[in-house]
């Protein structure tokens, strides 16, 4: 029988921080992932990176007719070096470019001093504003002892105006930009430093949306016989972030089992019928702004 693959997107557990004394054994984090098919692969991130230091087990159960993987990390001897942030990641072969990412942990070891460790980079992926005059926070959170001072840079330079929070578990440190202009897009990123070290947080991309105004491609008049399959081309105006396609007959939108929208824009029709004749444009509109463009109208004649 056919199956579906699927990686659920949140951790059933994730692991808790926790704040060994020196020389502590068997200090143990844990998480749990389930309701993904197969059963996903889990790993371990320290300070957002992979460590093949980290020992770590992982096994797979059935509870309930749903598949649940867990893994335990386990830290011995804890010292001074196993200061860090610690986050499960689940994979899975069918979805090579997605990675499900636990909420982290944070390992304190006594008193030990520590360099700046990142708890939160600013953003996972670029930040993408809807207008300018538009409000963005930018915030980031980093652990280390003595506590660092957090800085914000664009572009390399200095920022003034950030505000600072503590946390529990570290600092929190936020960017705020009042009203968008066109000069506040850029690379941004955290800086942390103490006495012991400086440290850069990952770089986020301050980006404006925008939809251009003309299609690469715009659908033709097609003829076709009934039966037969028909392609209706759409290669839309470029988008940040990419558009959602959708088509109309006759300023109608279309749906159905019979249709489909290829990634690339195109209308694909499996089997047509003479009801399918009609007047049909492709219409693009970019998420964030919801600004929309509409290609020409394309006649398709069943026959």
């Amino acid at each position: 029988s056919l199956e579906i693959a699927t990686l659920a997107d949140t951790f059933l557990t994730s692991p808790e921080s926790k704040s060994p004394m020196v020389g502590e054994d068997s200090v143990y984090l844990f998480c749990s992932h389930g309701n993904s098919h197969p059963p996903a692969n889990i790993s371990w991130l320290k300070s957002s990176q992979l460590d093949s230091s980290l020992t770590f087990t992982t096994t797979t159960v059935i509870v309930g007719g749903v598949s649940v993987s867990s893994s335990t990390l386990t830290i011995s001897q804890a010292k001074s070096s196993d200061i860090g942030a610690y986050t499960c990641v689940a994979t899975s072969y069918y979805f090579p470019d997605l990675e499900i990412l636990s909420a982290t942990a944070l390992i304190m070891v006594g008193s030990e001093t520590s360099s700046p460790v990142w708890l939160q980079h600013p953003h996972d992926e670029d930040i993408i504003a809807s207008s300018i005059g538009a409000e963005v926070e930018l915030t980031c959170v980093v652990f280390g002892n003595p506590t660092p001072s957090v800085t914000w840079t664009r572009d390399g330079s200095d920022l003034a105006g950030s505000t600072v929070v503590t946390l529990n578990t570290g600092i929190q440190s936020s960017y705020t930009i009042a009203a968008l202009s066109e000069s506040d897009l850029g690379s941004y990123r955290c800086r942390a430093l103490n006495i012991l070290s400086t440290t850069l947080s990952n770089v986020v991309e301050l980006r404006l949306a925008f939809l251009e105004d003309n299609f690469s491609q715009e659908p033709d008049d097609t003829i076709v016989f009934e039966g037969q399959e028909a392609f209706l081309r759409c290669t839309p105006p470029s988008s940040l972030p990419p558009a959602v396609i959708m088509w109309t007959i006759e300023g109608v939108s279309i749906e159905g089992n019979a249709y489909e929208v290829t990634t690339g824009g195109d209308l694909v029709f499996l089997k047509t019928s003479l009801v399918d004749t009609g007047g049909y444009r492709c219409v693009s509109t970019n998420p964030s702004t919801n600004a929309q463009r509409l290609s020409q109208s394309a006649h398709l004649l069943v026959a």
